[in-house]
């Protein structure tokens, strides 16, 4: 085993485990050592992705396709980022690639699988969409678990009952001014909000202005703002009817912290992030 695989086993562990900082600064050290390896950018894509430099992330998954554009997990990664930059053309163009070139037990393919079913998913077809994730489900049934689907009128049933069983305070603020929509996914205009864009697995949003941030002598009064639901995303979260109720509850609290001008830190503190 060479250095640089000791060295990149180390500094993949490192990633997994959180300690992005150290692991940043343990490229830094490789990067001197070993130069420009496909395998460096691979390992520094996922630290600033990790660490929500997502453009950034997504520049050193490109840098690694240049030096190696035939690696399957390359590929994989960059499919990835192209997929949460809302580029799936090109998403769907690199997780094919890899898929023709992946050996048969390679376990990268359930990954391939996964965002080929994303990318079905947003082309409407969700038989197809379905039917790629029983095969990346079939590989790797841990990180890529059946999900619950469901009808949309039982969907909208579960999250009635998620939505009354919260505090009394939030369901006011239902009551008041703030409505819920279910959609089957996040559409795109809604995802390029935000620069980089939000995420296409996206499981709920709230959109409009949070109670701090009103004026109160603004007239006419503004419509109710919104607590987006996205059924698919949160059924690919869920492998049972009560994990799709309780994602629900969840995701409902966190975009409710939304309106009632919480930032993410804070919502991570309570445990809501």
């Amino acid at each position: 085993m060479t250095d640089w695989k000791k060295s990149s086993q180390s500094i993949a562990r490192t990633i997994a485990a959180g300690d992005i900082e150290k692991a940043l600064k343990m490229l830094s050290q490789a990067e001197k050592d070993f130069g420009h390896k496909a395998g460096f950018h691979l390992l520094k894509g996922d630290a600033l992705w990790s660490c929500g430099e997502i453009r950034e992330g997504c520049y050193a998954y490109e840098r690694a396709l240049e030096i190696a554009p035939d690696s399957v997990d390359t590929l994989c990664a960059a499919a990835l980022a192209r997929y949460d930059f809302l580029e799936f053309a090109e998403a769907r163009d690199m997780a094919t690639r890899a898929l023709e070139l992946a050996d048969p037990n390679d376990p990268t393919r359930a990954d391939l699988y996964d965002i080929l079913s994303c990318l079905a998913e947003r082309d409407g077809d969700f038989d197809e969409s379905d039917r790629l994730t029983t095969l990346a489900t079939e590989i790797d049934p841990e990180a890529f678990p059946s999900p619950c689907r469901m009808k949309e009128a039982e969907f909208h049933a579960v999250a009635a009952e998620a939505v009354h069983a919260l505090p009394a305070e939030f369901l006011k603020a239902l009551q008041d001014n703030l409505a819920i929509v279910i959609e089957s996914i996040p559409p795109k205009d809604i995802l390029e909000m935000d620069d980089p864009p939000l995420s296409p697995s996206l499981l709920g949003l709230y959109t409009g202005v949070p109670l701090p941030e009103r004026d109160s002598s603004t007239s006419p009064p503004h419509l109710p703002d919104v607590i987006h639901l996205f059924q698919r995303n949160i059924e690919r979260e869920s492998s049972s009817r009560d994990e799709v109720a309780d994602q629900i509850a969840i995701t409902v609290y966190h975009e409710i912290g939304h309106y009632f001008g919480m930032g993410e830190e804070e919502l991570e503190e309570l445990d809501l992030g």
